[in-house]
């Protein structure tokens, strides 16, 4: 997706007629698709709501099949990450 493919989804999905440059729908992207991490998250959605670029970021597993590591599962989304990169930034002792 381009920078003139993601301004047009974005006024496709908004609504939003009049000027709307990248980096509005940079902004715009970041926020929907945070936002629909953290419903998925907190069980406010369902994996089979979905889009498909959304499951393969916050559920992506790989199951090698051949080799010395066949039969071992690798979960690299999102959702499998928390300690990784921390995504719960805000859940300090006290804090909820």
């Amino acid at each position: 997706m381009k920078k003139g493919d993601m301004v047009a989804a974005a006024r496709a999905d908004t609504g939003i007629k009049g000027k709307f440059n990248h980096d509005q729908a940079d902004a715009y992207h970041v926020a929907r698709f945070s936002a629909r991490f953290w419903e998925l998250d907190h069980g406010l959605i369902k994996e089979s709501e979905l889009t498909p670029s959304e499951r393969h970021v916050f559920l992506r597993t790989h199951t090698y099949k051949k080799g010395k590591r066949a039969g071992e599962t690798v979960k690299s989304g999102t959702v499998y990450r928390e300690d990784d990169r921390f995504f719960r930034f805000s859940m300090i002792k006290g804090i909820q």
